[in-house]
C-alpha cells in the first residue's frame, strides 16, 4: 500500500472501520448486502490508494447499502 497523502491514509482507516462495523452487523443479522458491502469497504483501501477515488467508491458502496436497506 503506497498512499500518496496522509489524508488518504486517514480515509482508508475510516472506511475500514465503517466496513468492519457493517460486516459485523451483517454477520449478526445474516444479511448478505451488509456482508458484501462491509467486506468491500475493508478491502477498498488495498485496491485504491488515492483519496478522491477511494472516497467516491466508498460513498457509492454506502449509498448502495442505504438503498437496499430502504427497500
Amino acid at each position: 500500500m503506497d498512499f500518496t497523502s496522509s489524508e488518504a491514509l486517514v480515509a482508508s482507516m475510516i472506511l475500514g472501520c465503517i466496513g468492519l462495523v457493517v460486516l459485523r452487523i451483517g454477520w449478526k443479522e445474516r444479511r448478505f448486502p451488509q456482508l458484501g458491502v462491509g467486506m468491500a469497504l475493508m478491502m477498498l483501501p488495498y485496491c485504491v490508494t488515492s483519496l478522491l477515488p477511494m472516497t467516491a467508491v466508498g460513498g457509492l458502496l454506502l449509498g448502495v447499502l442505504w438503498a437496499t436497506r430502504r427497500g
